[in-house]
C-alpha cells in the first residue's frame, strides 16, 4: 500500500492541536477564576456596606432618641455602646471622630441635665439651662450632616 503524506494544514493542526486545546483551557479556566475573584470582592463590599449600614442604623436611633428626649437616656447610652462595638474598624477617622464627638457631648448633656435637676437658684439654674441647651443645640445641628458624614463610606463604588 502507498502511503499518501497528509496535506501541510493537517499537519500543522495535528502538531498544534494539543497545544490549542491546553492554550483555550488555560483561557477558560482564568475566565471563571477571574469571575471567582470578581465576586468575592462584590461580596466583600456588600458585607462592609452591611456591617457599616447597621452601625449607621444604631447611631441614627441614637441622635434621634437624644433629639426626641432632649437627654440621653440609660438605655440610649446601652444601646449605642452595643450597637456601635467595633465600628471604628469598618469606618475611617473622619466618621469615628464624629461619632465619638457626637457621643461625648451626649453624655455631657445627660450630665448636665442631671445637675439642671438639681439646682433651685435662679441664676445658677439659668446658667446651667442656657449650657444643657448649648449643648443640645449643637447635636441638633449635627443631625442634617449625619448622611454626609457617612456617605463616603457606605459608598459601594468607592469600597
Amino acid at each position: 500500500m502507498q502511503s499518501f503524506p497528509l496535506p501541510y494544514a493537517v499537519q500543522i493542526a495535528q502538531a498544534l492541536g494539543p497545544s490549542i486545546i491546553a492554550l483555550a483551557a488555560l483561557l477558560i479556566t482564568a475566565y471563571f477564576a477571574w469571575k471567582q475573584w470578581s465576586t468575592a470582592r462584590d461580596r466583600l463590599r456588600l458585607d462592609l456596606f452591611d456591617k457599616r449600614y447597621a452601625y449607621f442604623v444604631v447611631f441614627r436611633e441614637f441622635m434621634i432618641s437624644v433629639i426626641q428626649h432632649g437627654d440621653a437616656t440609660n438605655d440610649d447610652l446601652r444601646k449605642f455602646w452595643q450597637g456601635m462595638i467595633g465600628s471604628e474598624f469598618v469606618f475611617d477617622k473622619e466618621v469615628t471622630e464624629y461619632v465619638e464627638s457626637v457621643r461625648k457631648r451626649a453624655e455631657l448633656l445627660r450630665s448636665k441635665n442631671r445637675i439642671l435637676e438639681n439646682i433651685d437658684n435662679g441664676e445658677a439654674r439659668a446658667r446651667m439651662a442656657d449650657e444643657v441647651s448649648s449643648i443640645f443645640l449643637s447635636i441638633n445641628d449635627d443631625f442634617p450632616l449625619l448622611e454626609q458624614k457617612f456617605a463616603k463610606s457606605m459608598n459601594l463604588g468607592s469600597m
